[in-house]
């Protein structure tokens, strides 16, 4: 291993999928190319499961473990700090337990990162899990004014994507991000986004502060995650009531962090109320695996939180600064 190439912490949040997380581990210590990584595996109080084997497997191929347990349940976006505060590397590479990766993955995000100007934040596109010529997930454009977002090259045939880094507005799932960047700007704000836009604060936080994000086609990983519609409101439907709290809460409070106030108030006037019913209606559809009950507490859920949102409005700290 060469001296200059650069150290990456790999940080990966877990909760309950010891199969999911061990094949994500196997391409990490196996396909995987690039060797210089230490493995930070963050486990949100998994019951019986044994972590030897897999440790096991890190260090006898080099690498380093790192196995930090919560005794409660936690948020992605404070998993993800904890990793940070842990972390040595150059570059942490943020993915998640149901992803794995191929051979030149991270290899491909360090050298994008020497290459490409002002890059803070690189993520490789996502193709699905069994369906691998078929993108999920290539980057985010977001319009800044209404918050809604479009998912670039959704379900296009691997031959229809472009080549190289792709500047995007934001990324998730899997991504990589520089040191500097976190010493920068700060850790993921878990104080107003525990989950959901956790991601897209920390982009448009390290915009704000001149980097770049791009998504890097030719670095591939695959992730399980049902097929997801183009054309319908498969995207908007919740699977637990706290993602349905925090997607009705979350969306306000991140136009009000990022909006000057004739924005938030033109946002608020316009658009939200669009925001508001699109979901709302994505919830009154059949939606497989679902019953009616457990959609009406998703609609719950979600008022609660567009509620909670606008008359709570962002939590403010250190000392008057946004976590």
């Amino acid at each position: 291993m060469r001296e200059e190439e650069p150290l990456v912490s790999v940080i990966i949040p877990t909760f309950n999928r010891p199969k999911e997380l061990g094949e994500l581990i196997d391409s990490l210590t196996g396909v995987n190319v690039y060797r210089n990584i230490e493995i930070i595996i963050v486990d949100n109080d998994t019951r019986g499961v044994d972590y030897t084997p897999l440790i096991d497997k890190i260090e006898e191929e080099g690498m380093r473990p790192r196995l930090l347990v919560n005794h409660e349940e936690c948020a992605l976006s404070k998993s993800r700090n904890m990793g940070i505060k842990e972390a040595k590397g150059d570059l942490f590479f943020f993915i998640d337990d149901d992803n794995v990766v191929t051979g030149t993955t991270i290899l491909s995000l360090v050298r994008a990162f020497k290459r490409e100007e002002k890059a803070g934040i690189i993520s490789p596109v996502a193709f699905y899990y069994d369906r691998r010529d078929r993108v999920l997930d290539a980057g985010a454009a977001r319009n800044y004014h209404n918050s809604f977002t479009v998912n670039l090259f959704l379900n296009r045939k691997r031959g229809e994507i472009p080549e190289g880094a792709l500047e995007v507005s934001e990324v998730s799932n899997a991504f990589m991000v520089a040191a500097e960047v976190i010493r920068k700007i700060g850790i993921f704000d878990e104080a107003n986004f525990p989950i959901d836009l956790d991601e897209a604060d920390l982009c448009i936080r390290a915009k704000k502060a001149g980097f770049k994000i791009y998504s890097l086609f030719g670095a591939d990983i695959f992730h399980r995650v049902e097929k997801i519609n183009t054309l319908s409101f498969s995207s908007l439907r919740f699977r637990r009531v706290e993602n349905a709290y925090n997607m009705g809460r979350n969306r306000i409070i991140f136009q009000r962090k990022h909006s000057n106030s004739i924005s938030y108030i033109v946002y608020l006037l316009l658009y939200f109320p669009l925001f508001f019913h699109l979901y709302l209606l994505s919830q009154l559809l059949p939606q497989p695996g679902y019953n009616a009950k457990q959609r009406i507490s998703f609609i719950a859920g979600f008022i609660e939180g567009v509620r909670d949102g606008l008359f709570c409005g962002p939590k403010i700290i250190k000392g008057g600064d946004y976590a």
